[in-house]
């Protein structure tokens, strides 16, 4: 996989996390203009302050996907781990959320 392509489908896989802890408080976020800025800001406020600093970083990785899919930016490696790390991170907390609200 392009690391394009790697970096999109782990961005992707925080949204769908952020979506499911959204879901399992029966909140949605639509889409349109800015949609996943409020996105990560109702995560935020329903995770809590412990993951303030990881949704500063999906904030920063949104930054960079856009880069990436609007602007035909190459990411680093670094920065392909960087979202790769914070997918793993997000999923599991929305793992947990999820089961401890199903």
């Amino acid at each position: 996989m392009s690391s394009e392509g790697a970096l999109i489908l782990y961005y992707q896989a925080c949204v769908a996390g952020m979506k499911a802890v959204l879901a399992a408080s029966g909140r949605d976020v639509g889409g349109g203009d800015d949609g996943h800025v409020v996105l990560i800001g109702e995560v935020g406020g329903l995770l809590g302050p412990v993951f303030d600093e990881l949704l500063a970083r999906i904030g920063e990785d949104r930054r960079e996907r856009n880069a990436v899919s609007y602007a035909a930016v190459v990411p680093s490696a670094l920065a392909v781990e960087t979202v790769r790390q914070d997918a793993r991170e997000l999923l599991d907390a929305a793992s947990r959320f999820v089961r401890a609200n199903d």
